[in-house]
Parts: structure tokens; sequence; C-alpha cells
């Protein structure tokens, strides 16, 4: 509207002087009227000249205007150009940036116009098309069949879209282009030629045939599987079901054929029977199974008729529809049937085995062929000191590494030979108890599974204690031969010394001999009275020296030895005195108790170079059954025990074994013979008594006499019994700490018959965590000295902290240690080892009432 309304007011433009000049003469020839006496009517004479006065006008203006539009047509033309060259270079543009290439015949199909981009998509030049004709093979790589199809529809001048074709270029490689063309014809019809756009379509045509060719091994697979296989639309219509799926249903054909729905399947399967399903209930199930279904995915296990069994599984395409496998499962079930009963009566073996198992008193386990175990027992764990289920999964190297030497070749010989290796014996540390030499009787023997052996049976029968009865019984049976060798030998010494002193004491006598004569009879009567000395202690050991017996009180014995001890001890030595203060009588030779103790004190004092502590303990002592076991050559019985101990450098176990030796000792030549503690051997066997030793290195030395009590022993044991009966316990909760494990057997056997519930820690960090994790204990009863790095006396300290209730009771082997106490007469009192089940009864019950026997 605007551009027409500037144009009016242009086109007025243009007219007015004309009609100006026009309106100028129209008023001239009114005035002129006007002004003459002229008639009402105006001359004639006055219309011509007026109009020639606007001819002429108009024809002036028209030179003007003629002018104007001409220059105004060509500025239209030029506009036109400028447009028509936007026009083609927007064409140009869009044409290269295009994925796809544009292109132009003529009448005769020859390519006029080809985009420059086409090079992108073919790998030509557009210059290599122009010229060549549309249906020629050679320009578009094509073969002749498709170019005489291209031919045919172009000679046929009609339009084609998204034809695909397939070429090659010329280094041979293959490609394919989709093209779309139309004819144009002129403005009378005629044909000029073809315009179209050509694409490169490899990718998708590749693609598009691989997943044909996936499509079709798809199929092909699901043809063959050996599971029934079905594949339904959105709307629950079957599309494909496989032959599988025909052959195990082959009377429901027709339900298989695809357009089936799926509920139709499901009631066509109950109305033949297939389906184990009550008529009442037959709309709920397939509602239930529809519902199923259509939850995926989903697995159901579906029970047909005849005892058949099919698992479903269902899976959701990426379309919304289903695909559903079935799989019969009747052998399946059937033999999971089977499995089931053959595991209850495995488990069933399995449980009597396990039972048996534990029941055993000797270690069992199965290891593989990597000799990893499988399955061990208790009484195996208490051997190895590792927990049975964590034997689970560990070789024998890792569980017993120091034994594993001994017992690879035995395994690798089991497994080659397919033959047990019978009632070997091994021995080592274990991690129970390190530092302690073990023995075991072992046997192993293969084990078969369909005559191939899948690993190795494995017994063991610890043994320890029967060798170390052994042993101590040949170290008995050797201190009887020595003891048997020396006093034969003793004796018949003395009657020679007899003859030397007698002879000797008769030249000395006589009134003829020379002075010289009589010095050197002296000296050689000297020595014979020295070896007279030895005889003595020679016979001492061999328990045939005479002793003159007599009822003494032991602690006044003791005490009166003790201040004829501090002079030879020196003032380095300090002597402490714990005595009992009802201490049994006993019936013995005063005088040999007073030499043997000054024989141990003499050691200790050796054994103390840099000065310490000489300990003397009197208790009452009862040896029962238990200590007997260990030590068969004692008789069971009441004792009074004289503990002497030191706080000097100990001993090894190779020197303790022989310490009672005659002439046996580790002193230099000159300090000593080796006959003192083979004396005290033998005055404590003459007395009927006994004599043990506890040595620890850099600990000290514990020798321990004990004499049997005087009186009647059928009134002690009495005596004993109305004790334990009143010193029963009140099911009072008691931790043992011990690291012998044999000894905190006994212990664990004694706290029940005295009424108590024990409980039992190896170490002084397991008793720790015993008790953080159950607190409820009254007493802890704990060795004094224990492997780990923390004693006994650390223990309790430590766990009166935590837990202030808690009462404790020290034990121990050793009273001279030096945990128990230094340098005074009075103190702390322990309960010593060996101890008889009334006196820790009575420790008992003085630590629960707050008596001496507790220590904290």
């Amino acid at each position: 509207m605007t551009v027409q309304s500037s144009r009016s007011v242009a086109e007025w433009r243009r007219w007015a002087p004309a009609l100006a000049a026009a309106g100028a003469g129209i008023v001239l020839l009114g005035l002129g009227y006007l002004a003459s006496d002229a008639p009402a009517a105006p001359p004639l004479i006055g219309v011509p000249v007026t109009a020639l006065m606007v001819w002429a006008a108009y024809r002036e203006r028209g030179r003007q205007l003629a002018g104007e539009a001409a220059a105004e047509r060509l500025a239209e033309m030029e506009r036109g150009v400028a447009a028509r060259d936007r026009a083609e270079a927007r064409f140009r543009d869009f044409a290269e940036i295009a994925s796809d290439w544009l292109w132009e015949t003529d009448a005769e199909l020859r390519f006029t116009y080809v985009s420059a981009n086409v090079e992108a998509g073919s790998g030509s030049p557009a210059a290599a098309y122009i010229g060549k004709r549309r249906t020629d093979p050679a320009s578009l790589g094509v073969d002749a069949e498709t170019a005489q199809g291209f031919a045919q529809e172009m000679a046929a001048q009609r339009p084609f879209r998204d034809q695909i074709s397939r070429r090659r270029r010329a280094d041979g490689s293959i490609w394919y282009a989709k093209t779309s063309a139309k004819p144009i014809f002129d403005a009378d019809g005629s044909f000029i030629g073809y315009r179209g756009v050509s694409r490169n379509v490899t990718a998708e045509v590749t693609a598009r045939e691989a997943a044909e060719q996936a499509h079709r091994r798809l199929v092909e697979a699901i043809e063959i599987l050996p599971a029934g296989v079905m594949i339904y639309d959105r709307d629950d219509r079957l599309l494909l079901a496989n032959a599988r799926m025909r052959e195990m249903f082959p009377s429901g054909a027709s339900a298989l054929e695809p357009g089936t729905a799926r509920q139709a399947q499901l009631e066509l399967a109950i109305r033949q029977g297939l389906i184990a399903v009550a008529p009442e209930r037959a709309e709920a199930w397939v509602r239930d199974r529809m519902a199923s279904f259509r939850v995926a995915p989903a697995t159901l296990l579906l029970p047909f008729s005849e005892g058949r069994w099919f698992q479903h599984v269902g899976r959701k395409t990426g379309d919304g529809g289903t695909i559903s496998v079935l799989i019969d499962v009747t052998e399946l079930k059937r033999g999971e049937e089977e499995l089931r009963r053959a595991k209850r009566q495995s488990d069933e073996a399995l449980a009597l085995l396990d039972t048996l198992q534990s029941a055993a008193p000797v270690g069992l386990a199965f290891v593989d062929r990597d000799f990893r175990h499988v399955r061990a027992n208790e009484a195996l764990a208490a051997i190895d000191g590792l927990p049975a289920q964590e034997h689970i999964g560990r070789t024998i190297e890792e569980v017993v590494p120091d034994l594993w030497p001994q017992i690879a070749p035995i395994c690798a010989q089991v497994l080659e030979r397919r033959q047990p290796v019978i009632n070997f014996e091994i021995s080592g540390e274990t991690p129970a108890k390190p530092g302690e030499l073990r023995h075991w009787l072992t046997t192993l023997y293969p084990v078969f599974v369909d005559d191939v052996v899948t690993g190795i049976g494995i017994v063991k029968i610890e043994v320890s204690e029967q060798r170390r009865l052994e042993a101590q019984l040949r170290q008995v049976q050797k201190m009887e031969a020595i003891g048997n060798l020396t006093g034969g030998m003793a004796h018949d010494f003395n009657n020679l010394l007899g003859v030397v002193i007698g002879n000797l004491d008769l030249l000395c006598d006589s009134e003829g001999a020379s002075g010289e004569i009589l010095e050197l009879a002296g000296e050689a009567r000297d020595a014979a009275l020295k070896g007279a000395d030895l005889t003595r202690r020679l016979l001492a050991f061999a328990r045939r020296q005479p002793l003159q017996p007599r009822r003494v009180e032991l602690n006044e014995l003791v005490g009166g030895a003790v201040k004829l001890l501090a002079p030879l001890l020196g003032e380095d030595i300090e002597i402490a005195l714990d005595l009992a203060p009802d201490l049994w009588p006993v019936v013995v030779d005063a005088a040999q108790i007073e030499s043997s103790l000054a024989n141990l004190a003499t050691n200790a004092r050796d054994a103390m170079p840099a000065g310490g502590t000489l300990t003397i303990v009197t208790r009452n002592q009862t040896l029962d059954a238990d200590y007997v076991a260990r030590h068969p050559y004692v008789t069971e019985g009441d004792y009074v025990l004289v503990d002497v101990s030191d706080t000097g450098s100990g001993m090894p176990p190779e020197v303790v074994s022989r310490v009672f030796e005659p002439f046996f000792t580790t002193k230099e030549q000159g300090r000593g013979t080796g006959l003192g503690l083979s004396m005290v051997f033998g005055f404590m066997k003459q007395s009927g008594g006994h004599l043990n030793v506890y040595s620890e290195v850099g600990v000290g030395s514990s020798f321990r006499l004990y004499f049997p009590r005087a009186g009647s022993a059928t009134a002690a044991a009495e005596e004993a019994h109305t004790e334990e009966v009143a010193l029963r316990g009140d099911n009072e909760i008691v931790l043992v700490v011990e690291d012998n494990a044999a000894l905190r057997r006994v212990a664990l056997r004694q706290l029940a018959e005295l009424g108590y519930r024990a409980r039992e820690a190896e170490s002084a960090q397991a008793a720790l965590e015993s008790l953080a994790l159950d607190p409820a204990v009254d007493v802890l009863f704990t060795d004094v000295i224990m492997p780990g790095g923390m004693d006994g006396r650390q223990l309790a300290e430590i766990a009166r902290r935590r837990w202030p209730h808690l009462k404790v009771l020290l034990a121990s082997g050793f009273p001279g240690s030096p945990v128990a106490g230094r340098g005074g007469a009075t103190l702390p009192r322990l309960l010593s080892k060996p101890y008889r089940k009334e006196e820790l009864a009575r420790a008992l019950r003085d630590a629960i009432e707050g008596g001496s026997g507790a220590a904290a």
C-alpha cells in the first residue's frame, strides 16, 4: 500500500505543469469573456485555444515522461541482473556445501552442469563428467545393466526417485549412489534435459546389507537352537516360532502360525491338556500368565501334563515386543530330585563324618593334590595351633612351615606310588608352641575318586608326651645305671683307700721315719682323705650312704641353714624366705638337708656372679595322678616342698637334662667336681623324695625338693577331701591363661571339678581380647612367665585397670622369677607349680575373698 501511494504522488508531480498550463488558459479565457459585452455563451474560439494550450503542455510533458520511463526501465533491468547474480551465487553456495551433488543434462542426456562437491562423494572431479552422457557406463562407473536401466527411465522422460546404483571407482573400490531426477521441458513442451540430485549412500547400503545378513544369521541361529523360541510384537501377536518349538508341541502347530495371539496360544494349550490346570482356574491362570509374560525380563517354571516341566524366559525387545524362550527342563527336574536325594544322603554321611572327625582324639585332615587343606578337625587345630576353619584353603607348608621339609617327600611318594605311608614320625615346632620340640606319628594315605588320586588323607597322633616320658625314663634308667656303677666303684675304691690310708697312718706314726718321708706321707694321706670324701659323695648319689633320718621341722632347719649360708653367698646376693606356717612334718637326715642346701646355694652363687636373689620357699604339696602321669617315677601322695630358686643365668635344656650326672659340670676346671647336684639327687631318692629342676636362660633356675609327709597318708587324704568340699566354688567364672596346652587342660578339668566355670586363653593378648568380648569374669588365673612380650604380672595390671572388679591369681613354676619380687623376706603369695587341686581351691577362695592368695 505504501508503494502505490508513493507512486500516485509521483504521477501527480509529473502531470502538475501541464495541468497548471491548462488551468491558466481556462482562467484567461474566462476573464476575457467576463470583460467583454459578450453574450451569455462563450465564444467558440476559446475552446480550441484552450485545447491547443493544453495539448502543447501535455506534449512537452510527454517528452519528459518518455525519458524518465526509459531510465526507469534501465534501472529495473540492472536490478534484475543483480538479483539474478545473487540468486546464482546463492545457488552455487548451497550446491557446493550440500551433502548431495546437483547435476543437469541437455536433451541428449549429456552433463552440462555438475556441482563441485561431486568429487567428495564419487571421487571424480566435476570436470570429468561434463560432456559425458548420463547413460554412459564409463561416465558413472556402473555396469552396462545399470546404465541400461538409467537409459530406459530417461528415454521415457519420466521422473525417478531414490534410485540406488552400485558403482566402481578407478581404483577398483565399490561405492553406492542414490539418485533422484526430473525431466525439464521448455515453454512449448519440448524436452530439454534432466535435472537431478545424487548422494553417496555407501555407508547406508553396507549397513543395511550387514543388518540383513545379521538378521538372516539370527533367524538361522534361532531355528537351530535346542530351546523353543517365539517372538511377539508389541500387541502380543506371534511373529516367529522356531523349529524346536514346533517339535515340542506338534499338536499345537496351528497356534504357532504368525499372527496368533499369545492368549489364544495359552487357551489352546489348556484345551488340549498340555498344561495341567483345573478348568475352574483356567481363566485366572491365563490372566496371571499374561501379566507375568508382560513383565520382562521374567523367568517362570511351568508344569505341563505327563510330568513335563518347561522353563520360560522372557525378554523385551526395543520396539515393545517380547522374546519368549521355552526350555524343556523335565530331565533336569528329575535330576534335581535325584540330586536332592543324593545330597540328603551325602549330608547325613558328612554329618556322621563330621561327628566322628570332631570326636576323634587324633588330628585328621584331607588335602588336595596341591596340598591345600579341604577338611581339618579340631584335634588337628590343637596340634597345629591354627583354628580348623583357618586351615581350609591353606597349604601344609603355610600352616606348619617348619615341618613341611619332613612331610613334602612323603606326600610326593604317596601321590606317585598311590600307596599309604603309615606311622612315620616327624618332629619340630608349630605356631601353637614356638620353641617347644614336639613329635607326631603321621599316616598319609591316597584318596581315590574313580581310580584317580584326588588328594591325601592325613592322620596325626601327637606323641610328644610319650617321647618326653620315654626320655625321662631313659634318664632315670641312665641315672640308675650310673648310680649302680658309681656305687660299686665307690665301695671298691673305699676298700683300696682304707688300705692306703691305714698304711700311711702307720708310716706317719713310725719312729724311724725321717722328716722328709713324714712330709710325703702326710701329703699322700690328705689326698687319700679327699678321695674318701669323693667316694662318700658317689655313695650319696648311688643312694648307699648311711642316713640318720629323724622327724624334723623343715622351717626351723631352713632358717638355721640360712644363717650359715649368708657368709658363703656374699653381700651381693640377697636371701628371701617364704616359709609356709602350717608346714607338715617330715622324717629325713637333717645333716643331709643342710648339705643339700649348701650345694644348691653354691651353684646359685656361681650362676649370679654380679649378684641377685636366692629365694627359699616351703609349701605343703600333694602330687596327684596328673603330676604322676607326667613323672612316672614319682609316687602319688603328700609332700613338703623346699624350693631353692636363683635369679642367675639359667640353663639351656641340654644342660638341664644332664645336670644330675656325676662329674658333669659347666664350671671352669678347678672350680667344681660335678658331684654336688649328684649328691642332692641321690639323697632325695634315698629319702623317698623327688627332685625337679626348672630353668630358663637369662631368668634363673629353681630346684624343687619334695620330701614325703610324715604320718598317715589316709588321714591326709581325708583332710584334703574335707578341704576340697569346704573350698568348692560357687559357679564363678575363671579365665585360665597358660601357654602350655597340657597344663591348661589340667587346670580346666580341676576348676570344673571344684565348681567353677572355666574359660581359657593361650597368651596375654588372647586373654585381653576374651575379657573385652565378655568382661563377666570373676578371677583371672594366669601364669607369670609367658611368651609374646607380656608376662602374667603385666597382664594382671592391665586387666585390673580396665576391669577393677576382677580378682587375680598368679601361678609360677619359678617362684624366684623377677616378677615375683626381690629384695625382701616377704613375697606375694603365688600358687607354685605343680599344685594339687586343694591348693588351687584354697588359692582361688583367697583370691575371691581378698586373701593373700590374690596377687594383683
